[in-house]
């Protein structure tokens, strides 16, 4: 009887093993296949935003210089001059690629959003801005953009 008890234990505990493991092996593969896409789809986003921003940010350094060099009193027409156009149409993406890659009820992603349209707003208004001041926005678009990009970098690194 005893002998008995322990085969029927036995080829019981065997059975739920068998049936237990492939389950469990797919459970597990399909938790790491997640983890795996997105660590990969952040580090992407994270790739575009760094590209978006430097580009902003170059165009917005090189717009501003020719508003500043412009003569006093004249305005810079745009419509004229095709190079200075296609530097406009790009800062325009650049920006609204930035605004819709960012999350503003986070408080860096609102940091960034906000350094971004004021500078924005500064390059593209009647008056003349200063290229300290745009310089000094730059810089501070700079910074806001490190803080996102690390935050992010450490949530890839974690595997959140």
């Amino acid at each position: 009887m005893y002998a008995l008890t322990v085969a029927f234990i036995s080829a019981s505990t065997t059975l739920i093993a068998s049936i237990a493991a492939p389950i469990v092996s797919l459970l597990v593969a399909r938790q790491q296949i997640r983890a795996s896409v997105i660590s990969n789809n952040r580090e992407r986003w994270v790739e575009a935003l760094r590209d978006c921003a430097a580009e902003y940010v170059g165009l917005l350094l090189s717009l501003a210089l020719v508003k500043q060099t412009s003569a006093p009193g004249q305005s810079v027409t745009i419509g004229t001059d095709s190079a200075l156009l296609q530097a406009a149409e790009r800062l325009v993406l650049a920006k609204n690629k930035i605004m819709l890659m960012l999350n503003p009820s986070k408080t860096s992603h609102a940091e960034l959003h906000d350094a971004v349209e004021a500078s924005y707003l500064a390059l593209v208004s009647d008056e003349s801005p200063s290229l300290t001041k745009l310089r000094a926005d730059a810089e501070t678009i700079t910074h806001a953009a490190r803080a996102v990009l690390r935050a992010e970098w450490e949530r890839v690194k974690r595997g959140d």
